[in-house]
């Protein structure tokens, strides 16, 4: 029988995960490292690169199939992330790609653009200075062309402006909306979502604080 510890070796050269290996949790690979160094993670950064874990996850499309995703969490809440995506797969909701954001240069405006679904992504808050919680590996953004960061009249990505207002006239599939599972499951979980604040609506951005110990 083969040791897990192996079977992680030789799956380490991959840039993108297998069947064999979806839901589960493991420390960064080696391509993965490769890729987010200089990118999505420089010195400087807020978490070390050894707190960060790859959350391989199944999800489905909306050809209505599944497919495999690669999230990069925190370790304080990689198991929940990949509990929470479980029971999203299995009732159904709908993500387009799911992918580390150094697929996408960590260029938060292509992966908004492109629908994708991330993690970590050491980068400043979205209009401020400070560093965004995907900096600490706490924060995911999930379909954001379908569920936009909505401020007033302007709408990121400039193409969600469709989906920005009369959400609840919009199929719900893959919408992040009040009350829909994906919300209820994270609010479970202790995360905060971003369709919930006052000032500004991120309707894609759910976050979870550090709680002191």
């Amino acid at each position: 029988m083969v040791s897990l510890t192996l079977l992680v070796l030789a799956l380490a050269g991959s840039t993108q995960p297998t069947v064999t290996d979806a839901f589960r949790v493991s420390e960064l690979s080696k391509t993965q490292l490769s890729k987010m160094v200089g990118v999505t993670w420089r010195e400087g950064c807020p978490v070390g690169l050894d707190k960060l874990r790859e959350v391989h996850v199944r999800h489905q499309t909306p050809k209505g199939k599944p497919a495999l995703g690669l999230l990069i969490v925190h370790q304080d809440v990689a198991q929940e992330t990949l509990e929470i995506f479980r029971k999203l797969l299995e009732a159904g909701f709908v993500i387009e790609e799911i992918r580390p954001a150094a697929y996408g240069a960590g260029d938060d405006d292509h992966l908004m653009a492109t629908n994708t679904t991330s993690g970590f992504n050491c980068r400043k808050v979205t209009g401020g200075k400070g560093f965004s919680k995907h900096s600490y590996g706490r924060a995911l953004d999930i379909n954001p062309l379908w569920n936009p960061y909505v401020k007033g009249k302007k709408v990121m990505p400039p193409k969600g402006a469709p989906y920005a207002r009369n959400r609840k006239r919009l199929d719900p599939k893959g919408l992040m909306l009040p009350g829909s599972l994906p919300v209820r499951l994270f609010k479970q979980a202790g995360w905060t979502w971003g369709g919930n604040w006052k000032s500004l609506k991120d309707f894609q951005h759910v976050e979870k604080k550090r709680y002191a110990k």
